[in-house]
């Protein structure tokens, strides 16, 4: 396996600022706030196009993706981080069964 020699793509999804509102007896149980706020939560997702062999095939297939949650009212902010390499195709004899 090779990889192409071109740049990636990225494609970006935010949310704007949300409220919810937590069930009667949830925030008891995980001890948070009754209202949580969602301030921002971006999620990017980089694609690369990989080459492959016998047969001769070129993918575009993610490479990276980027989360961003900061939250208000009791939750913890997170950012998580995915990164996908030595990506293997496999080539199978499948057949059709009526």
């Amino acid at each position: 396996m090779r990889t192409a020699s071109t740049s990636c793509a990225s494609k970006s999804i935010w949310w704007v600022r949300s409220t919810f509102a937590c069930q009667s007896g949830c925030s008891r149980r995980r001890n948070i706030d009754a209202q949580m706020v969602i301030e921002r939560m971006d999620r990017t997702i980089r694609f690369k196009k990989i080459a492959f062999n016998d047969p001769d095939e070129v993918m575009l297939l993610p490479e990276s993706i980027d989360q961003l949650s900061l939250w208000r009212g009791g939750m913890q902010s997170t950012r998580r981080s995915h990164i996908f390499s030595d990506y293997r195709r496999f080539v199978t004899g499948a057949r059709l069964v009526k």
